[in-house]
């Protein structure tokens, strides 16, 4: 079973509530009361591309961090073989 560090997790989960929170604002905007507002449209325009972005960022986030996961238990799975290794010199 492939094991994560639980920082980047966490990181993961509030870049989703920051989306989430994003199209509960861009749908709150656009209701009556704020459509008078001249930022109202031009903020909910540019909610898909934060979205986009955001989405972008975190793709690139969790390769970043799967690349160091992985090349940190390589590391460590060489140190435990070359310490099997010594041992049985003995």
């Amino acid at each position: 079973m492939k094991t994560t560090a639980t920082k980047h997790e966490i990181r993961l989960i509030i870049v989703a509530i920051i989306g989430a929170l994003l199209l509960i604002f861009g749908h709150l905007i656009l209701a009556k009361s704020f459509s008078h507002f001249p930022w109202a449209e031009i903020t909910a325009a540019l909610i898909p591309f934060l979205m986009f972005a955001l989405c972008v960022g975190s793709i690139h986030y969790a390769v970043n961090a799967d690349d160091s996961d992985h090349s940190n238990n390589s590391d460590s799975n060489s140190n435990s073989n070359s310490n099997s290794n010594s041992n049985d010199d003995e």
